[in-house]
């Protein structure tokens, strides 16, 4: 993990996702204990979130990530302008 602390954080993430079989921690907290005299070789890291999973899940259309990329470019100045996307169910 390249003694990097975000890569501790992302692989802690994924152990308790994959333990919990969930698909995401949401409001994920880290203590992290490491012993600095022998380095990074024995991290303890202690996770705290809430375990959430994904439901009606879809993947992003060509039209969704326009507005994503169009998102981004609106400035904190115009945050504003931001509004929630909200989709209209499906008719049949």
């Amino acid at each position: 993990m390249k003694a990097d602390p975000s890569n501790w954080r992302s692989y802690a993430v994924y152990e308790v996702s994959k333990r919990l079989q969930c698909d995401v921690i949401v409001a994920a907290t880290f203590n992290i204990m490491y012993d600095e005299v022998a380095g990074d070789q024995d991290v303890q890291i202690e996770v705290v979130g809430y375990p959430a999973y994904f439901t009606n899940w879809q993947t992003a259309t060509t039209q969704d990530l326009e507005w994503i990329r169009l998102e981004k470019t609106i400035t904190t100045a115009e945050s504003d302008k931001v509004g929630a996307a909200i989709r209209e169910p499906a008719t049949n």
